[in-house]
């Protein structure tokens, strides 16, 4: 029998594997569990950081960003980033690049709890934050984006809005329709 820690590990990856292959488990059963299973601490914060990069300055891979997507917001926005609306997750699809058309709203995408409780560096929610906007909404993108840094994930990062819903609605209210 495995000792109890192994057992919790084991079940959270399985629960997360489950969310993160199932679309339909998460939208139509367990948006909450979706959010537990990703907030579980699967490894202390910077463990895996040496073997992937990040932490040492080193750029960080489409692939590796693609793999940070997966880990850390596919649970709850879909694998292909449809969110579960139903549930008051949206979509990436076609919405990100929106984002990008005034300061706070791009401070908002690295200040979203998910985003900014992740137990990643900010080097690498930057890239993984770049990812997302070129994989999920490349067409909304102003021209004149710039992607993210890692200094400016930090600071963002570090003053989250105090009224999480009433900042993106506030945000979003200013979106073409």
């Amino acid at each position: 029998m495995m000792p109890a820690p192994a057992r919790s590990v084991s079940a959270a990856l399985a629960a997360l594997c489950l969310l993160t292959s199932s679309p339909g488990v998460l939208a139509q059963q367990a948006p909450m569990q979706g959010r537990y299973a990703m907030a579980l601490p699967l490894h202390p914060p910077g463990a895996m950081l040496e073997s992937h990069g990040g932490a040492d300055g080193q750029a960080i891979t489409p692939q590796r960003a693609r793999t940070l997507y997966r880990l850390y917001c596919a649970g709850c926005h879909q694998l292909d980033g449809s969110g579960s609306p139903a549930f008051g997750i949206p979509t990436m699809r076609g919405t990100l690049g929106q984002f990008q058309r005034t300061p706070a709203g791009r401070a908002f995408l690295v200040q979203a709890p998910g985003a900014r409780n992740a137990r990643i560096t900010d080097a690498e929610l930057a890239a993984l934050t770049n990812w997302a906007l070129r994989e999920f909404s490349a067409a909304t993108l102003p021209d004149d984006f710039k992607p993210y840094t890692t200094e400016e994930v930090a600071r963002w990062r570090a003053n989250p809005p105090l009224d999480v819903a009433g900042t993106r609605a506030a945000i979003a209210a200013g979106f073409p329709k």
